[in-house]
């Protein structure tokens, strides 16, 4: 199967999942953010699926779809495991707030 059929197929059932627990779960985006950021960390280290054919589907896809969050949970993780606490002290920091500032900004520009 093409790569982006993966990728498509998995964002798809992610999505219904983050969808879902909207519906039946309280604070569903935390507990989305969360779950997620498990499964990367779990499913990356256990299968590396950074380096197999499912990493696209589970991870772009499947964990993508369900909450973005994982992949930056990923990424931090990844600056700390390789001894950049620095880096990843900033880049954790500079990812909330400049997201927050430019969700702000955003609202207010759509309300001029």
């Amino acid at each position: 199967m093409p790569i982006f059929l993966k990728i498509m197929l998995g964002s798809a059932f992610g999505g219904l999942m983050r969808y879902l627990a909207t519906v039946y779960l309280p604070f569903p985006i935390l507990f989305v953010n969360i779950l997620g950021s498990f499964l990367i960390g779990f499913f990356t280290t256990k299968f590396g699926l950074t380096k197999s054919d499912l990493g696209p589907l589970v991870n772009t896809g499947i964990l993508g779809g369900l909450t973005t969050f994982s992949s930056f949970s990923l990424e931090a993780v990844n600056y700390l495991q390789s001894g950049k606490t620095l880096t990843a002290l900033i880049y954790v920091m500079a990812s909330v707030v400049f997201s927050i500032l430019a969700c702000f900004f955003g609202f207010k520009l759509a309300l001029e």
